[in-house]
Protein backbone atom coordinates (compact mmCIF):
# COMPACT_ATOMS: atom_id res chain seq x y z
CA UNK A 1 0.00 0.00 0.00
CA UNK A 2 1.24 3.70 -0.93
CA UNK A 3 1.63 6.35 1.82
CA UNK A 4 -0.93 8.00 -0.22
CA UNK A 5 -3.64 5.13 0.07
CA UNK A 6 -2.14 4.85 4.07
CA UNK A 7 -2.86 8.42 4.33
CA UNK A 8 -6.80 8.11 2.63
CA UNK A 9 -7.60 5.33 4.87
CA UNK A 10 -6.87 7.01 8.33
CA UNK A 11 -8.09 10.47 7.09
CA UNK A 12 -11.76 8.70 5.74
CA UNK A 13 -11.43 7.38 9.73
CA UNK A 14 -11.08 10.66 10.94
CA UNK A 15 -13.45 12.32 8.87
CA UNK A 16 -16.27 9.47 10.00
CA UNK A 17 -15.46 10.68 13.70
CA UNK A 18 -16.06 14.25 12.64
CA UNK A 19 -19.78 14.79 11.18
CA UNK A 20 -19.12 18.70 11.22
CA UNK A 21 -17.13 17.97 7.78
CA UNK A 22 -19.39 15.72 6.14
CA UNK A 23 -21.46 18.91 4.97
CA UNK A 24 -18.87 21.77 5.31
CA UNK A 25 -18.68 23.60 2.44
CA UNK A 26 -15.23 24.78 1.50
CA UNK A 27 -13.67 28.37 1.35
CA UNK A 28 -14.86 30.20 -1.61
CA UNK A 29 -12.08 33.08 -1.30
CA UNK A 30 -8.81 31.42 -0.38
CA UNK A 31 -6.95 27.65 -1.09
CA UNK A 32 -7.07 24.56 1.30
CA UNK A 33 -3.85 22.35 0.16
CA UNK A 34 -3.41 23.43 -3.21
CA UNK A 35 -2.16 21.08 -5.59
CA UNK A 36 -2.40 21.74 -9.24
CA UNK A 37 -2.33 24.51 -11.27
CA UNK A 38 -2.46 25.66 -14.60
CA UNK A 39 -2.46 29.20 -16.23
CA UNK A 40 -4.35 30.47 -19.58
CA UNK A 41 -4.61 33.64 -21.32
CA UNK A 42 -7.98 35.76 -21.55
CA UNK A 43 -8.55 38.42 -24.40
CA UNK A 44 -10.75 41.53 -23.29
CA UNK A 45 -14.18 41.13 -25.11
CA UNK A 46 -12.92 37.89 -27.38
CA UNK A 47 -16.05 35.07 -26.81
CA UNK A 48 -14.96 32.65 -29.48
CA UNK A 49 -11.89 31.90 -31.48
CA UNK A 50 -8.39 30.74 -31.99
CA UNK A 51 -6.86 34.55 -30.74
CA UNK A 52 -8.85 34.57 -27.52
CA UNK A 53 -6.10 32.25 -25.63
CA UNK A 54 -3.29 33.20 -27.29
CA UNK A 55 -2.53 36.60 -26.90
CA UNK A 56 0.79 37.34 -24.69
CA UNK A 57 0.08 37.85 -20.81
CA UNK A 58 0.46 41.47 -19.91
CA UNK A 59 0.18 42.82 -22.57
CA UNK A 60 -2.91 45.76 -22.97
CA UNK A 61 -6.16 43.44 -23.17
CA UNK A 62 -5.11 40.34 -21.95
CA UNK A 63 -5.60 39.09 -18.64
CA UNK A 64 -3.51 35.81 -16.98
CA UNK A 65 -5.83 33.99 -14.92
CA UNK A 66 -4.38 31.42 -12.23
CA UNK A 67 -6.14 27.97 -12.08
CA UNK A 68 -6.17 26.51 -8.53
CA UNK A 69 -7.37 22.86 -7.48
CA UNK A 70 -7.69 22.78 -3.73
CA UNK A 71 -7.71 19.42 -2.46
CA UNK A 72 -9.07 19.29 1.04
CA UNK A 73 -6.15 17.09 1.65
CA UNK A 74 -7.11 17.48 5.71
CA UNK A 75 -10.72 16.44 5.30
CA UNK A 76 -11.87 19.44 6.62
CA UNK A 77 -14.70 19.76 4.66
CA UNK A 78 -17.25 17.59 2.47
CA UNK A 79 -15.35 14.53 1.07
CA UNK A 80 -17.67 14.55 -1.97
CA UNK A 81 -17.23 18.15 -2.59
CA UNK A 82 -14.48 19.63 -0.28
CA UNK A 83 -11.94 20.13 -3.33
CA UNK A 84 -12.63 22.66 -5.65
CA UNK A 85 -11.22 24.94 -8.80
CA UNK A 86 -10.76 28.50 -8.82
CA UNK A 87 -9.70 31.02 -11.59
CA UNK A 88 -7.88 34.06 -10.06
CA UNK A 89 -5.99 37.07 -11.28
CA UNK A 90 -3.14 37.16 -10.14
CA UNK A 91 -2.12 40.62 -11.38
CA UNK A 92 -5.57 41.92 -9.39
CA UNK A 93 -4.72 39.45 -6.37
CA UNK A 94 -3.96 41.67 -2.65
CA UNK A 95 -1.63 40.27 -0.51
CA UNK A 96 -3.67 39.32 2.90
CA UNK A 97 -6.56 39.65 1.57
CA UNK A 98 -9.85 37.23 0.21
CA UNK A 99 -9.51 36.33 -3.15
CA UNK A 100 -11.74 37.34 -5.71
CA UNK A 101 -12.35 34.49 -7.99
CA UNK A 102 -13.30 35.07 -11.54
CA UNK A 103 -17.02 33.73 -11.44
CA UNK A 104 -17.94 31.18 -8.49
CA UNK A 105 -15.06 28.38 -7.80
CA UNK A 106 -16.38 25.12 -8.90
CA UNK A 107 -16.68 22.41 -5.97
CA UNK A 108 -15.68 18.99 -6.66
CA UNK A 109 -14.02 15.89 -5.11
CA UNK A 110 -11.55 15.66 -2.45
CA UNK A 111 -8.03 14.90 -3.33
CA UNK A 112 -7.20 16.20 -6.54
CA UNK A 113 -3.88 15.85 -8.61
CA UNK A 114 -2.48 17.54 -11.61
CA UNK A 115 -4.48 20.21 -13.72
CA UNK A 116 -4.44 20.62 -17.65
CA UNK A 117 -5.98 22.91 -19.70
CA UNK A 118 -7.23 22.47 -23.41
CA UNK A 119 -7.44 25.66 -25.19
CA UNK A 120 -6.19 27.35 -28.11
CA UNK A 121 -2.79 27.77 -26.82
CA UNK A 122 -2.44 23.93 -25.82
CA UNK A 123 -4.35 22.72 -28.79
CA UNK A 124 -4.10 25.04 -31.88
CA UNK A 125 -7.16 24.43 -34.03
CA UNK A 126 -9.72 23.57 -30.72
CA UNK A 127 -11.14 26.69 -30.10
CA UNK A 128 -12.77 26.97 -33.60
CA UNK A 129 -15.75 28.65 -32.54
CA UNK A 130 -18.07 25.03 -31.89
CA UNK A 131 -15.96 23.91 -28.91
CA UNK A 132 -15.37 25.81 -25.29
CA UNK A 133 -11.67 25.68 -23.72
CA UNK A 134 -11.67 23.16 -20.87
CA UNK A 135 -9.98 22.59 -17.04
CA UNK A 136 -9.20 18.52 -16.24
CA UNK A 137 -8.46 17.53 -12.93
CA UNK A 138 -9.35 14.52 -11.64
CA UNK A 139 -10.56 13.87 -7.62
CA UNK A 140 -8.42 10.24 -6.23
CA UNK A 141 -11.72 10.25 -3.46
CA UNK A 142 -14.18 10.24 -6.01
CA UNK A 143 -12.28 8.03 -8.79
CA UNK A 144 -13.69 10.90 -11.11
CA UNK A 145 -12.42 13.09 -14.04
CA UNK A 146 -14.21 16.84 -14.04
CA UNK A 147 -13.81 18.16 -17.68
CA UNK A 148 -15.11 22.08 -16.74
CA UNK A 149 -16.01 24.11 -19.47
CA UNK A 150 -14.23 27.74 -19.02
CA UNK A 151 -16.42 31.03 -20.08
CA UNK A 152 -15.29 33.76 -22.55
CA UNK A 153 -14.18 35.25 -19.04
CA UNK A 154 -12.47 32.00 -18.18
CA UNK A 155 -14.55 30.84 -15.30
CA UNK A 156 -14.99 27.39 -15.63
CA UNK A 157 -18.07 25.37 -14.33
CA UNK A 158 -19.36 21.66 -13.88
CA UNK A 159 -22.80 20.94 -15.50
CA UNK A 160 -24.13 17.89 -16.54
CA UNK A 161 -21.80 16.06 -17.98
CA UNK A 162 -18.51 17.26 -16.98
CA UNK A 163 -17.57 14.37 -15.05
CA UNK A 164 -16.39 11.20 -16.07
CA UNK A 165 -16.46 7.46 -13.49
CA UNK A 166 -12.61 6.11 -13.69
CA UNK A 167 -11.83 2.48 -13.94
CA UNK A 168 -12.95 0.65 -10.76
CA UNK A 169 -10.62 -1.48 -9.02
CA UNK A 170 -7.59 1.55 -9.97
CA UNK A 171 -7.11 4.05 -7.17
CA UNK A 172 -5.51 7.37 -6.91
CA UNK A 173 -6.30 9.06 -10.51
CA UNK A 174 -3.57 11.82 -9.80
CA UNK A 175 -1.90 12.70 -13.39
CA UNK A 176 -3.59 14.29 -15.82
CA UNK A 177 -2.26 14.89 -19.16
CA UNK A 178 -3.68 16.53 -22.54
CA UNK A 179 -2.73 15.18 -25.86
CA UNK A 180 -3.94 17.19 -29.15
CA UNK A 181 -3.59 15.34 -32.75
CA UNK A 182 -5.16 15.60 -36.04
CA UNK A 183 -6.80 12.29 -36.90
CA UNK A 184 -7.00 11.68 -40.75
CA UNK A 185 -6.32 15.21 -41.70
CA UNK A 186 -9.43 16.59 -40.37
CA UNK A 187 -10.02 18.92 -36.92
CA UNK A 188 -7.79 18.75 -34.06
CA UNK A 189 -8.72 16.18 -32.10
CA UNK A 190 -7.95 16.16 -27.91
CA UNK A 191 -7.97 13.23 -25.21
CA UNK A 192 -6.99 13.27 -21.75
CA UNK A 193 -4.40 10.34 -20.13
CA UNK A 194 -5.42 9.46 -16.35
CA UNK A 195 -2.86 7.63 -14.63
CA UNK A 196 -3.17 6.12 -11.07
CA UNK A 197 -0.99 6.06 -8.45
CA UNK A 198 -2.32 3.02 -6.16
CA UNK A 199 -2.84 -0.33 -8.27
CA UNK A 200 -3.44 -4.23 -7.68
CA UNK A 201 0.01 -5.50 -7.52
CA UNK A 202 1.77 -2.26 -8.02
CA UNK A 203 1.38 -2.66 -11.69
CA UNK A 204 1.35 0.69 -14.38
CA UNK A 205 -2.31 1.82 -15.64
CA UNK A 206 -3.18 4.06 -17.81
CA UNK A 207 -6.72 5.68 -19.29
CA UNK A 208 -7.90 7.86 -22.38
CA UNK A 209 -10.74 9.74 -21.86
CA UNK A 210 -11.48 11.41 -25.89
CA UNK A 211 -12.50 15.02 -24.65
CA UNK A 212 -15.66 15.07 -27.01
CA UNK A 213 -19.82 15.13 -25.61
CA UNK A 214 -20.51 12.23 -23.81
CA UNK A 215 -17.47 11.72 -21.98
CA UNK A 216 -16.73 7.99 -22.51
CA UNK A 217 -13.48 6.80 -21.02
CA UNK A 218 -11.71 4.23 -23.11
CA UNK A 219 -10.62 0.97 -21.28
CA UNK A 220 -7.67 1.10 -19.27
CA UNK A 221 -4.60 -0.39 -20.79
CA UNK A 222 -1.63 -1.64 -18.31
CA UNK A 223 1.98 -1.00 -19.14
CA UNK A 224 3.75 -3.07 -17.13
CA UNK A 225 5.19 -3.18 -13.29
CA UNK A 226 5.55 0.05 -11.57
CA UNK A 227 2.45 2.44 -11.44
CA UNK A 228 2.97 6.04 -13.09
CA UNK A 229 3.20 9.36 -10.90
CA UNK A 230 2.76 11.57 -13.98
CA UNK A 231 2.79 11.61 -17.48
CA UNK A 232 3.69 14.46 -20.53
CA UNK A 233 3.03 14.70 -23.78
CA UNK A 234 5.34 15.66 -26.64
CA UNK A 235 3.59 17.14 -29.50
CA UNK A 236 6.46 16.67 -31.65
CA UNK A 237 6.74 13.68 -31.40
CA UNK A 238 3.14 12.55 -30.65
CA UNK A 239 4.32 11.17 -27.74
CA UNK A 240 3.66 10.50 -24.12
CA UNK A 241 5.97 10.28 -21.65
CA UNK A 242 5.61 8.56 -17.77
CA UNK A 243 7.53 8.45 -14.92
CA UNK A 244 6.87 5.77 -12.37
CA UNK A 245 6.58 5.66 -8.46
CA UNK A 246 8.59 3.40 -6.24
CA UNK A 247 8.31 -0.41 -7.03
CA UNK A 248 11.63 -2.08 -6.33
CA UNK A 249 15.57 -0.96 -6.21
CA UNK A 250 16.24 -3.07 -9.25
CA UNK A 251 13.58 -1.05 -11.51
CA UNK A 252 12.77 2.87 -12.03
CA UNK A 253 11.16 2.95 -15.61
CA UNK A 254 10.33 5.79 -17.42
CA UNK A 255 8.07 4.42 -20.34
CA UNK A 256 6.91 6.19 -23.10
CA UNK A 257 3.93 5.92 -25.12
CA UNK A 258 3.78 6.40 -29.68
CA UNK A 259 -0.16 7.65 -29.43
CA UNK A 260 -0.06 6.85 -33.22
CA UNK A 261 0.99 3.14 -32.09
CA UNK A 262 -0.30 2.75 -28.79
CA UNK A 263 -0.66 -0.70 -28.40
CA UNK A 264 3.23 -1.06 -29.74
CA UNK A 265 5.13 -2.56 -26.79
CA UNK A 266 8.53 -0.22 -25.75
CA UNK A 267 11.49 -0.56 -23.93
CA UNK A 268 11.19 1.63 -21.35
CA UNK A 269 14.00 4.01 -20.38
CA UNK A 270 16.13 2.23 -17.08
CA UNK A 271 16.06 5.40 -14.09
CA UNK A 272 17.41 2.40 -12.02
CA UNK A 273 20.22 1.46 -14.14
CA UNK A 274 21.29 5.27 -14.70
CA UNK A 275 20.89 5.98 -11.24
CA UNK A 276 20.64 3.32 -8.88
CA UNK A 277 18.48 4.62 -5.79
CA UNK A 278 16.43 6.87 -7.57
CA UNK A 279 12.70 7.18 -8.00
CA UNK A 280 11.02 9.45 -10.65
CA UNK A 281 8.78 12.31 -9.84
CA UNK A 282 8.07 15.11 -12.23
CA UNK A 283 9.13 15.35 -15.92
CA UNK A 284 9.59 18.08 -18.60
CA UNK A 285 10.18 17.76 -22.28
CA UNK A 286 12.68 20.67 -23.55
CA UNK A 287 11.23 22.69 -26.26
CA UNK A 288 13.12 21.47 -28.75
CA UNK A 289 11.97 17.61 -27.95
CA UNK A 290 15.74 16.21 -27.95
CA UNK A 291 16.13 16.20 -23.62
CA UNK A 292 13.70 15.06 -20.36
CA UNK A 293 14.58 17.23 -17.36
CA UNK A 294 13.30 14.03 -14.38
CA UNK A 295 13.16 14.78 -11.26
CA UNK A 296 14.33 12.03 -8.87
CA UNK A 297 13.50 10.99 -5.18
CA UNK A 298 17.68 9.67 -4.15
CA UNK A 299 17.84 6.74 -1.52
CA UNK A 300 19.86 4.02 -0.34
CA UNK A 301 19.70 1.22 -2.37
CA UNK A 302 21.05 -1.46 -0.25
CA UNK A 303 18.28 -0.77 2.33
CA UNK A 304 15.71 -1.23 0.20
CA UNK A 305 14.69 -5.11 0.72
CA UNK A 306 11.77 -4.72 2.71
CA UNK A 307 10.45 -1.38 1.13
CA UNK A 308 11.45 2.14 0.18
CA UNK A 309 14.16 3.53 2.53
CA UNK A 310 14.02 7.36 3.35
CA UNK A 311 15.31 10.13 1.04
CA UNK A 312 18.83 10.96 1.24
CA UNK A 313 19.03 13.74 -1.29
CA UNK A 314 17.35 14.43 -4.51
CA UNK A 315 18.48 15.60 -8.02
CA UNK A 316 17.31 16.55 -11.20
CA UNK A 317 18.29 14.53 -14.44
CA UNK A 318 19.20 15.57 -18.11
CA UNK A 319 18.60 12.66 -20.35
CA UNK A 320 18.97 12.38 -24.20
CA UNK A 321 15.71 11.63 -26.36
CA UNK A 322 16.83 11.70 -29.24
CA UNK A 323 15.63 8.36 -31.64
CA UNK A 324 17.45 5.41 -32.16
CA UNK A 325 17.14 3.69 -35.46
CA UNK A 326 15.49 0.99 -33.72
CA UNK A 327 12.72 3.10 -32.44
CA UNK A 328 12.24 5.18 -29.23
CA UNK A 329 14.57 7.28 -27.41
CA UNK A 330 18.21 6.93 -26.37
CA UNK A 331 17.40 7.56 -22.87
CA UNK A 332 21.44 8.36 -22.16
CA UNK A 333 22.15 9.85 -18.72
CA UNK A 334 23.67 13.23 -19.79
CA UNK A 335 23.65 15.41 -16.20
CA UNK A 336 22.71 14.32 -12.79
CA UNK A 337 22.19 17.69 -11.26
CA UNK A 338 21.96 18.12 -7.06
CA UNK A 339 18.66 19.15 -5.71
CA UNK A 340 16.92 19.61 -2.46
CA UNK A 341 15.01 16.79 -0.76
CA UNK A 342 11.69 16.08 -2.28
CA UNK A 343 12.06 17.11 -5.92
CA UNK A 344 8.48 17.40 -7.70
CA UNK A 345 7.36 19.35 -10.44
CA UNK A 346 9.86 20.10 -13.10
CA UNK A 347 9.12 22.89 -15.97
CA UNK A 348 11.00 23.78 -19.03
CA UNK A 349 10.93 27.59 -20.29
CA UNK A 350 11.86 27.74 -23.99
CA UNK A 351 14.78 30.65 -24.35
CA UNK A 352 15.24 31.60 -28.35
CA UNK A 353 19.24 30.79 -29.27
CA UNK A 354 20.14 29.01 -25.59
CA UNK A 355 18.84 25.69 -23.85
CA UNK A 356 16.11 25.68 -21.82
CA UNK A 357 15.50 27.04 -18.30
CA UNK A 358 14.23 24.26 -16.03
CA UNK A 359 12.06 25.09 -12.82
CA UNK A 360 11.76 22.05 -9.99
CA UNK A 361 10.15 22.69 -6.71
CA UNK A 362 11.19 20.83 -3.44
CA UNK A 363 8.43 20.05 -1.14
CA UNK A 364 10.77 18.91 1.40
CA UNK A 365 13.86 21.07 1.17
CA UNK A 366 11.72 23.73 0.72
CA UNK A 367 13.14 25.50 -2.43
CA UNK A 368 12.58 26.23 -5.99
CA UNK A 369 15.67 25.59 -8.28
CA UNK A 370 16.62 27.41 -11.73
CA UNK A 371 18.30 25.20 -13.77
CA UNK A 372 20.21 26.87 -16.68
CA UNK A 373 20.79 23.74 -19.22
CA UNK A 374 23.05 26.13 -21.35
CA UNK A 375 25.42 26.19 -18.27
CA UNK A 376 24.44 22.83 -17.36
CA UNK A 377 24.00 23.81 -13.24
CA UNK A 378 21.99 25.79 -11.30
CA UNK A 379 21.43 29.13 -11.78
CA UNK A 380 19.43 29.79 -8.85
CA UNK A 381 18.10 28.73 -5.56
CA UNK A 382 14.92 30.55 -3.66
CA UNK A 383 14.49 28.88 -0.53
CA UNK A 384 15.15 30.32 2.83
CA UNK A 385 14.88 33.86 4.03
CA UNK A 386 18.75 34.59 4.83
CA UNK A 387 17.97 36.86 7.92
CA UNK A 388 14.64 34.78 9.25
CA UNK A 389 15.71 31.20 8.09
CA UNK A 390 12.09 31.08 7.36
CA UNK A 391 10.87 29.40 3.83
CA UNK A 392 10.21 31.93 1.39
CA UNK A 393 7.75 29.88 -0.58
CA UNK A 394 6.37 27.95 2.35
CA UNK A 395 7.18 24.46 3.78
CA UNK A 396 5.96 22.78 0.89
CA UNK A 397 6.41 23.72 -2.49
CA UNK A 398 4.84 21.80 -4.63
CA UNK A 399 2.47 22.58 -7.62
CA UNK A 400 3.90 25.02 -10.12
CA UNK A 401 2.92 26.96 -13.30
CA UNK A 402 4.80 28.80 -15.73
CA UNK A 403 3.96 31.90 -17.83
CA UNK A 404 6.23 32.44 -20.61
CA UNK A 405 6.75 35.04 -21.90
CA UNK A 406 5.49 37.91 -19.78
CA UNK A 407 5.27 41.21 -21.23
CA UNK A 408 6.12 42.94 -17.71
CA UNK A 409 7.30 46.23 -19.50
CA UNK A 410 8.98 47.53 -22.68
CA UNK A 411 12.06 47.21 -20.58
CA UNK A 412 11.38 43.49 -20.11
CA UNK A 413 8.85 42.41 -22.75
CA UNK A 414 9.98 38.78 -22.32
CA UNK A 415 10.19 38.35 -18.86
CA UNK A 416 8.91 35.11 -16.77
CA UNK A 417 6.75 34.66 -14.08
CA UNK A 418 6.92 30.66 -12.33
CA UNK A 419 3.59 30.37 -9.58
CA UNK A 420 4.66 28.10 -6.86
CA UNK A 421 1.94 26.35 -4.27
CA UNK A 422 2.74 26.32 -0.94
CA UNK A 423 0.52 22.86 -0.25
CA UNK A 424 0.20 22.53 3.31
CA UNK A 425 0.05 26.79 4.12
CA UNK A 426 -2.11 27.07 1.22
CA UNK A 427 -0.96 30.19 -0.55
CA UNK A 428 0.77 30.64 -3.84
CA UNK A 429 3.91 32.58 -4.17
CA UNK A 430 4.89 34.47 -7.93
CA UNK A 431 8.55 34.46 -8.54
CA UNK A 432 9.51 36.80 -11.10
CA UNK A 433 12.54 37.01 -13.88
CA UNK A 434 12.99 40.01 -15.96
CA UNK A 435 15.49 38.05 -18.37
CA UNK A 436 15.25 34.41 -18.99
CA UNK A 437 18.56 34.21 -20.13
CA UNK A 438 19.89 35.40 -17.02
CA UNK A 439 18.18 33.54 -14.16
CA UNK A 440 20.08 34.56 -10.91
CA UNK A 441 18.21 37.13 -10.88
CA UNK A 442 14.91 35.56 -10.18
CA UNK A 443 13.19 36.83 -6.50
CA UNK A 444 10.06 36.54 -4.77
CA UNK A 445 8.31 39.70 -5.58
CA UNK A 446 4.52 39.01 -4.81
CA UNK A 447 1.92 36.32 -2.60
CA UNK A 448 -1.15 35.61 -3.47
CA UNK A 449 -2.62 35.07 -0.25
CA UNK A 450 -5.98 34.56 0.78
CA UNK A 451 -5.72 36.03 4.04
CA UNK A 452 -3.56 32.90 5.85
CA UNK A 453 -3.08 33.31 9.51
CA UNK A 454 -0.25 30.66 9.13
CA UNK A 455 1.34 32.57 6.25
CA UNK A 456 1.74 35.69 8.00
CA UNK A 457 5.43 34.49 9.84
CA UNK A 458 6.58 32.97 6.38
CA UNK A 459 4.98 35.15 3.97
CA UNK A 460 7.23 38.48 2.36
CA UNK A 461 5.11 41.48 2.54
CA UNK A 462 6.48 43.26 -0.64
CA UNK A 463 3.71 43.30 -3.70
Amino acid sequence: MTKLAKFLAVAGLLAGCNDASRNAVPPLDRFHYPIGMALRHALDGCTSGPGCSTCQGGTPGCRTLLYVASSNFDLSYDPDTGGSLMAVDPDAAVHRQPLRPVGPPVLMGSFAGELALLDEASCPGWEDGTRQPLALVASRSLNLLYAMPLASDGAPSCGAGCTAPLAIGLGDPFGVTVSCRTEGGGAREASAWVSYQSTPSGSSWLTEVPLQQPLEPLAPVTLGAAPVYESVYDPLRDRLYLTSRFYSTAFAPIRHVDLGFPAATQDPIRMDLAVPGSETTGMAVSSDGTRAYVALRLYEPALGQFGRPPDIGGALAVLDLTDLPAGGPSGRLLKLVPMGLGPAEVRAVARPGMRDLVAVTCSAGPSLYLYDDELGAVARAIGLDESTGTPLLGRQPFGLAVESPWWKSAAAPSAVRFFVASFDQSFVSVVELDDPARPASADVLRVTDPANASCAAVCPTTL
